[in-house]
């Protein structure tokens, strides 16, 4: 004889069985009071990796192709405005996760395409601007689609995929033109090729069970969810809490503006919004652009572009243990480590660079300074990079996904991917 399950959860069983029933659940599997665990398809962390691994992939080509071709403020632009898209109610109803997944990789097929056939100084920048903007609305999609769709257990390594995706990309992009001419570069055929892939590959991507049920797709929630949770949790409570918490957030009318900008919704806005901007402003991006140009002028040499996949593989080396060890450490001691390391660097950068920086004026020679300077300048920089890329590099996306209520996080997401840019 089995032993019976005991309900022990915060919620009544009784308030979960109401919930189901006015959902109109008529299985007797799903309102009898027996435990009913998921499956944890692999699946659906396949389908997840798979469009963060292809998404991320496309801003990192994007942002080096860009940044080769002097385009990369056509870039930012775009990707001011595309996340943008995500605030109006009428397109966040009819497009929903996967529509501006789908819209993010035609953004990006048309982008590429005008930078790979109309190559022309006149429309480089049009082409990277389209870039852009389908870049803006993929950071606004897809870790709000990773945390939605992967287990609460190791929803902050999924996210993090994302990041480490974008480091790939850099890299990919950094080697091809280590290996091949630069004047003959095929990151634009990359970029046609990954973003076909993404375009085409949203058909066969789940949605999320916790936007199905804020559409009303009940049964398909059920059957996802099912899929989703691990054996340790009871399917139907995630459905009812997910319901109960839709139908209080919803109980004022549809998501606004004037509600968005007030109280505990205002306070997370302005979380994400400095999260971003503190992401921006610590170093990585700086860096990113002008490090070739700075080690070229402390080594006296053109090095600087052999310096660049080091730095790009310092980020992906970082956003590695990043990945492990978020959701065991948790995000808040990994900021904090993240930042008190990059500052460290940045004090030793200081040092080290007010002796070896070339200075015009001065006619002072780099070389007088010592090669152990200068090692310890592109030493410096290279920590510096790897640790940005263990906090504030993925963990900032992961806050953004996680900090939103449902109602909200279409609206919200749009406005702090637009800080980003």
């Amino acid at each position: 004889m089995t032993e019976r399950f005991a309900w022990n959860h915060d919620m009544p069983f009784e308030e979960v069985r109401a919930i189901l029933t006015k959902m109109r659940v008529t299985d007797k599997d799903f309102l009898d009071e027996e435990f009913v665990p998921g499956t944890s398809s692999w699946e659906i962390s396949a389908a997840g990796s798979l469009c963060a691994a292809l998404g991320g992939m496309l801003l990192g080509i994007e942002i080096q192709l860009d940044i080769q071709q002097g385009e990369i403020r056509s870039f930012a632009l775009g990707g001011m405005v595309g996340p943008l898209l995500a605030a109006p109610s009428c397109l966040i109803e009819s497009l929903g996760r996967l529509g501006f997944l789908y819209l993010g990789g035609i953004g990006f097929c048309l982008g590429a395409a005008v930078q790979r056939f109309l190559p022309s100084q006149d429309m480089l920048p049009d082409g990277a601007c389209i870039s852009g903007a389908a870049a803006g609305v993929l950071c606004a999609s897809i870790p709000i689609y990773l945390g939605e769709v992967s287990h609460p257990d190791h929803r902050g390594a999924m996210v993090a995929a994302f990041q480490l995706a974008i480091a790939f990309g850099l890299i990919l992009t950094s080697c091809v033109n280590v290996w091949f001419d630069p004047s003959e570069s095929s990151s634009d055929v990359m970029l046609l090729v990954l973003a076909g892939l993404l375009t085409a590959g949203v058909s066969f991507l789940p949605n999320s069970y916790r936007w199905l049920v804020s559409r009303r797709q009940f049964k398909e929630a059920l059957s996802l969810a099912r899929r989703t949770c691990s054996s340790r949790q009871d399917v139907r409570l995630e459905i009812a809490m997910c319901q109960r918490e839709f139908r209080r957030q919803t109980a004022t009318g549809k998501a606004n503006w004037v509600e968005l900008l007030s109280g505990v919704n205002l306070k997370a806005l302005a979380i994400g919004v400095v999260l971003q901007l503190l992401q921006q402003l610590c170093g990585f991006v700086y860096f990113l652009l002008h490090g070739s140009q700075l080690i070229n002028e402390v080594f006296q040499s053109s090095g600087g572009f052999s310096f660049t996949p080091w730095f790009v593989a310092a980020n992906l080396l970082g956003t590695i243990p990043a990945m492990l060890l978020v959701d065991r450490v948790g995000r808040k001691k990994m900021l904090l480590f993240s930042a008190l390391a990059m500052m460290t660097c940045c004090f030793i950068l200081a040092a080290a660079g007010s002796c070896a920086t070339v200075n015009l004026a001065s006619a002072v020679d780099a070389s007088e300074c010592g090669e152990g300077t200068k090692a310890v300048i592109a030493g410096a920089i290279l920590m510096h990079t790897f640790a940005f890329a263990f906090g504030w590099g993925p963990i900032t996306w992961i806050y953004c996904a996680e900090i939103f209520p449902l109602k909200y996080r279409s609206k919200a997401s749009g406005l702090v991917t637009c800080a980003h840019w």
